[in-house]
């Protein structure tokens, strides 16, 4: 599966959940952070590709202008 995600009425809030399937994510436009497991927060903006595995915990955090592109395989 692939998909265009953005965050309609969650920007700036923090959303939580578990992914059900490795995903692979490409930011366009925006920024914000990823914390996996609550480890240490991610920067993302434009150009950067972060590979998550099935079973994790996210913890995201974006603003209005975001957008990634997502893999699951």
């Amino acid at each position: 599966m692939v998909g265009l995600w953005k965050p309609n009425g969650a920007a700036g809030r923090r959303i939580e959940y578990v992914l059900d399937a490795d995903e692979t994510l490409v930011v366009l436009k925006g920024s914000g952070e990823v914390r996996v497991d609550q480890g240490k927060p991610i920067a993302l903006r434009p150009g950067v590709v972060v590979s998550l595995p099935r079973g994790c915990h996210l913890s995201r955090l974006v603003d209005g202008d975001f957008r990634e592109l997502w893999t699951y395989s």
